[in-house]
């Protein structure tokens, strides 16, 4: 009988430094597959209070106080992303270009860097750039949506700009951390 225990014993050890180490890689490989999702939801405030919200305002004719925004950033199966945008309380029947940036926002339409690329080309089209440009419907709503076949780089993109369709000046910014 004891020596049923101890073969027992060594067994169940044996299973167990064979589990756990295969529990623990597939834990980490899932972890390392798992999909990422950003998400920030964020009202309008002017610019001189920047500090206080996600969403800055620099044009209030085009972009009132206020106004609310959604930006929502989920991994796809491709390996690269999507980006959805939703926007609240503009200009009703307004066109807007929209884009993502390198940098957070802040005082000045400048603070936000330039427009992030795929690379290795510097031209500005929708395969080397996210465009989320949208149209708001009569009660100033409207949403977008861009797909890319390509992730950003840690710390490569960290605000969306939005500009006047009509002008190409920058009329708001909303700071996102994206991943």
């Amino acid at each position: 009988m004891t020596q049923h225990l101890v073969i027992h014993k060594y067994a169940t050890a044996l299973m167990l430094a064979v589990a756990v180490p295969a529990v623990a890689m597939a834990t980490g490989a899932e972890a390392a597959a798992a999909p990422r999702s950003v998400k920030v939801n964020a009202v309008f405030v002017s610019a001189k209070s920047y500090r206080t919200s996600r969403a800055v305002t620099y044009d209030q004719s085009s972009v009132r106080r206020g106004s609310r925004v959604g930006v929502l950033e989920k991994s796809n199966d491709t390996g690269g992303l999507f980006i959805e945008l939703s926007v609240w309380g503009l200009n009703p029947n307004n066109k807007y270009d929209a884009y993502v940036y390198t940098r957070p926002c802040g005082a000045t339409p400048a603070s936000a860097g330039k427009r992030v690329q795929n690379g290795p080309s510097t031209d500005h089209y929708p395969q080397n750039e996210v465009w989320l440009n949208f149209q708001t419907n009569f009660y100033g709503t409207a949403h977008s949506r861009a797909d890319q076949n390509w992730p950003f780089s840690v710390g490569q993109a960290n605000s969306v700009v939005l500009l006047s369709h009509n002008t190409a000046r920058v009329v708001a910014c909303i700071s996102v951390p994206f991943q």
